[in-house]
């Protein structure tokens, strides 16, 4: 098949090579990666706000080169337009693409920023900036990653402004303006995707010539999405390559987290099972038709006022026979597990309960891990309902505090 033409516009980096066709699923697309300032409206600049609260030590083997400098820690979530579903960004450098930088102030008006570019606390003078205070900057970082053994360079505009008050330091924000554009053909239509970082989560934007021009469809980057009425999904982004890897979905049932798609159940049990409370009663995997899954949190006011109404829920779903409710905690911090083994105590619920923790996601060498359900069915707001089928199948998933959709659905398949 003919290579594929990648074309874009970039005001300040730009790298631009052509791509071919790997077998007949599977698109090899390479990345125009822009940086524009200002951006667009409607572009997602994420902003990692620092307090001092956030300043770190800095390591004694460095202290006496850099005496008067502080340091904070940047992850390269902040750094990055990354996401647990992309495997290449994680295992890069020396300290999982983690990043540092020190920082002094110099008088009323300015500071020194020095940028840790490979992630080894080695600060050199070739990457100070002079910045004002109480006023963005506009700078250029260099940051060094690895894969498969080789060495790539990339290049971070990054807005940086140090806040302070009377010559004290009291906050900083960095965002970061890079950007990724890919634009290939399928089928004879062009296919062009935005990529942006918002939080820890990546959004492409794309427009889909079987809709109106000016509408512009919305994913995230591990979702599959629906172009000319068949489903793709991106595979990978290679940042060292400049390459996205786009598949060609086949089959009626598409894994996704949306309804009528489809979630792997050993997968979910898998992680259900693994993260389950102390004591927590026994889950009928073989036997049940159907999952209600709840997420919610000790810490969701939503979540604790409908405690009695799902409570309820459950007792009557459980005398039914065909559902059984498992209950997803969404735990932020280690004080919560005990306060929500409290709640769930005191309020008698049932101790089907697998605790979603972030800090529980590890990415192992050459392949990636869920690190809880709520991350493989993509869920931030709570609380919320899933209905899975046994078979995988979503068939409800509500908005957040909408019980009475969940309720409305379960009549519908006689479940209630």
């Amino acid at each position: 098949m003919k290579n594929l033409i990648i074309s874009g516009m970039a005001t300040a980096i730009s790298f631009l090579l052509g791509c071919a066709l790997r077998g007949q699923s599977r698109e090899e697309i390479h990345l125009v990666r822009t940086f524009e300032y200002p951006v667009p409206g409607q572009v997602i600049i994420p902003i990692l706000y620092i307090s001092a609260n956030d300043i770190e030590k800095i390591p004694d083997s460095i202290s006496i080169r850099w005496k008067g400098y502080q340091m904070i820690h940047l992850t390269a979530l902040n750094l990055l337009p990354s996401d647990p579903y992309l495997t290449t960004f994680y295992k890069q450098g020396k300290n999982l693409s983690a990043r540092s930088l020190i920082f002094s102030l110099l008088d009323k008006n300015k500071a020194v920023v020095i940028f840790d570019a490979e992630g080894d606390y080695c600060f050199d003078n070739n990457t100070r900036d002079t910045i004002n205070l109480n006023s963005p900057t506009l700078v250029f970082k260099p940051i060094s990653l690895w894969q498969n053994g080789s060495i790539c360079e990339i290049t971070l505009p990054l807005m940086i402004n140090v806040n302070t008050v009377r010559g004290e330091f009291q906050s900083m924000e960095i965002q970061n303006y890079l950007q990724y554009r890919a634009r290939c053909l399928v089928e004879g239509d062009t296919l062009a995707i935005n990529i942006q970082a918002h939080y820890y989560r990546m959004w492409c934007y794309y427009s889909d010539p079987g809709l109106p021009a000016d509408s512009l469809s919305l994913f995230q980057i591990n979702e599959p999405f629906k172009f000319k009425g068949k489903w793709y999904k991106l595979k990978n982004l290679d940042l060292c390559g400049n390459k996205i890897s786009l598949e060609y979905i086949q089959g009626d049932q598409i894994q996704g987290f949306h309804e009528g798609q489809y979630v792997d159940m050993a997968i979910l049990r898998e992680l259900t099972e693994k993260n389950l409370m102390t004591g927590a009663d026994t889950i009928n995997w073989v036997n049940t038709p159907f999952f209600l899954l709840h997420f919610w949190g000790e810490w969701c006011a939503p979540c604790m006022e409908e405690l009695p109404e799902v409570k309820a829920l459950d007792q009557r779903l459980s005398a039914k026979g065909k559902v059984q409710m498992i209950y997803y905690p969404f735990i932020f911090k280690d004080q919560l597990i005990s306060r929500t083994e409290a709640c769930i105590s005191s309020h008698a619920l049932s101790r089907r309960q697998s605790y979603c923790i972030p800090k529980n996601c590890q990415l192992e060498e050459g392949g990636m891990e869920w690190c809880n359900v709520a991350d493989l069915l993509n869920v931030h707001a709570f609380p919320q309902f899933i209905l899975v089928g046994a078979d995988g199948k979503i068939w409800l998933r509500t908005s957040r505090d909408d019980l009475s959709q969940t309720i409305l659905k379960l009549q519908a398949l006689d479940l209630y």
